[in-house]
């Protein structure tokens, strides 16, 4: 029991830091991208401070703090660019 509760506590923190380099790896890659919205347009966070992902919509390349808010933009673009 212990064996299995040791391997278990191994492979999630083994996922945890791979998902946590994932996100500081795409925070880097995004640092210098500059975006048409200074608010996320779902969450209205500030994209300068908190961009976490990015969509290009008719042309324009949209922020937004994470890849929750893009796929919710994704959904329905038109409501919350009509705010």
């Amino acid at each position: 029991m212990k064996r299995l509760i040791l391997i278990s506590s191994v492979v999630f923190l083994a996922i945890a830091c791979e998902k946590k380099s994932d996100m500081l790896e795409n925070a880097n890659n995004l640092s210098n991208v500059k975006v048409e919205n200074q608010l996320d347009p779902v969450c209205e966070m500030e994209t300068s401070k908190h961009l976490g992902d990015t969509l290009t919509y008719n042309g324009k390349l949209y922020g937004f703090c994470s890849s929750k808010c893009k796929t919710d933009f994704e959904k329905n673009s038109q409501q919350y660019l009509n705010k």
